[in-house]
């Protein structure tokens, strides 16, 4: 650790020494019987350092127990988003296909009914898939995932699909997309950091 990280500890046992010195030095002035009221302060004192000691050891224990404990799991963490990317890039390929034809304002009902189609896949994919979301991902970005596929699912269930709501379509698949990205990047930064440190 840095010296920066026990500064905060130094500059407390400094004023506590200080303190002592100066107790001494009023209990001399004051006082008949030093001995049993230094005694009663030097145990005082002892009791505070021993305190801060067992703080900072069962600290530093119970991190290295939690990165221990994250670095076991975070392989499989990993392997899950990576299958999971790998499930949902063709969706992502296709829809960004499907948004180029969007673009060239041509007769869209065939490119819409694409959309609407694989759209009702992905949700059903997401459906299936929740439990290697929970395995793998923060709970945050399930949450956001789960806004994500209701959306949608309510968007493919419309009687008339227009191009808005497959512009739309289109942008919840790349959000829910995006989150499991993001989930690997965060996952990955923090196996990085807990592994070199």
């Amino acid at each position: 650790m840095k010296i920066h990280s026990y500064l905060p500890y130094i500059l407390i046992v400094s004023i506590l020494l200080t303190d002592f010195i100066i107790y001494g030095g009023l209990i001399n002035m004051f006082f008949e019987d030093k001995e049993t009221i230094i005694a009663g302060v030097i145990a005082f004192f002892g009791a505070i350092i021993g305190g801060v000691i067992t703080y900072l050891g069962v600290n530093k224990t119970l991190k290295h127990r939690d990165k221990e404990l994250f670095l076991n799991s975070a392989t499989e963490k990993l392997m899950l988003l990576e299958i999971l990317i790998d499930t949902y890039k063709g969706s992502l390929n296709q829809m960004l296909f499907a948004e180029i034809y969007l673009d060239k304002k041509a007769d869209t009902s065939q490119v819409n009914k694409v959309i609407l189609s694989e759209a009702k896949e992905f949700v059903e994919r997401l459906k299936n898939d929740k439990e290697k979301m929970y395995k793998s991902m923060e709970y945050e970005q399930i949450q956001i995932i789960t806004f994500h596929q209701k959306t949608l699912e309510g968007l493919t269930r419309k009687n008339i699909y227009t191009d808005e709501d497959a512009r739309e379509s289109i942008e919840k698949i790349r959000s829910v997309f995006h989150s499991f990205d993001l989930s690997k990047k965060e996952l990955e930064s923090k196996y990085y950091l807990y592994r070199n440190s």
